[in-house]
């Protein structure tokens, strides 16, 4: 018999955890602690497996219902929801350590450490300084999105004159990461 709402709030702790199933494998999994967590049972390979899908009332009845439909569909293709899920969390982890910002600074400290190619103090200070602007409203971005589409107008207004066709150079030939258009897979360009 499918859970409603009203049964999902009225859920308590007891001495032991316990279940309440709603259909299609989902179910309610409440804690001797207290906790409610949405969980999904199903076989892979002829091997049984549970999904977490969230906790209640974080998660509610309607939600979790779609993230198990979403997750038997992920079935539906030959997929392991669970391995899914984990891929997918390990391409959010990369995507937030390959910033414009951190790329930026990485970049800084090997060309002020590059023997006979290092900055001078001066180009280093300035170019630093450059990036530093432009971290402001591109920094926090992966590496792969593109800058113009993401570019607010505090940054435009910082753009004026020679300081500005700077920073564009810096982005767009170091980086890759073109500030006004311009197509192609940003890349680190070690050429310089």
């Amino acid at each position: 018999m499918a859970l409603t709402d009203v049964a999902v709030r009225k859920a308590r702790p007891k001495a032991k955890a316990y279940k309440l199933g709603d259909s299609l494998g989902l179910f309610l999994l409440v804690q001797p602690s207290g906790g409610r967590l949405w969980r999904m049972k199903y076989r892979v390979d002829g091997r049984e497996k549970k999904l977490g899908l969230g906790t209640y009332p974080e998660i509610g009845l309607a939600e979790a219902r779609r993230r198990r439909d979403a997750a038997r569909e992920t079935l539906a293709q030959g997929k392991d929801p669970s391995r899914e899920k984990q891929r997918e969390k390990a391409r959010k982890k990369l995507g937030a350590e390959n910033t414009f910002a951190s790329l930026a600074a990485e970049f800084c400290e090997k060309r002020r450490n590059d023997g006979s190619r290092a900055w001078a103090p001066a180009t280093a200070k300035r170019c630093e300084y450059l990036l530093s602007v432009l971290n402001s409203s591109i920094g926090n971005l992966p590496i792969a999105n593109r800058a113009c589409r993401h570019s607010d107008g505090r940054s435009q207004d910082r753009k004026k004159g020679q300081a500005g066709e700077r920073q564009k150079d810096l982005a767009a030939s170091r980086f890759g990461f073109p500030l006004c258009g311009g197509h192609g897979a940003p890349q680190i360009r070690s050429d310089t």
